[in-house]
């Protein structure tokens, strides 16, 4: 009868915690990377707006944000990675 290898290994409890992502592990941000003006080409996307709903939130990339419908033909001033992450998926040309 052979032994699973699995059972018989021990992991460091390091292995088993969360590797540091760029939001536990980035510097503080001096300025909003308000950066790129987009025009949506796409029937329609879910961005998420600040506070005020004017700007485009720098922090797009997180789940835990309410988001806003944007409709085709649209321009918006938003974070640089957002509009390469827009523009790759052809649902925003970068102007």
């Amino acid at each position: 009868m052979t032994e699973n290898p699995k059972d018989s290994q021990q992991t460091a409890p390091e292995s088993q915690e969360i590797p540091p992502t760029a939001e536990t592990t980035a510097a503080p941000a001096a300025a909003p990377d308000i950066g790129a003006e987009v025009v949506i080409i796409v029937d329609h996307v879910y961005l998420p707006f600040d506070e005020e709903g004017k700007n485009v939130r720098t922090d797009w990339a997180v789940t835990s944000v309410s988001t806003t419908r944007v409709s085709r033909g649209t321009h918006l001033q938003v974070p640089t990675d957002l509009a390469l992450y827009l523009d790759k998926r052809k649902q925003a040309e970068i102007l």
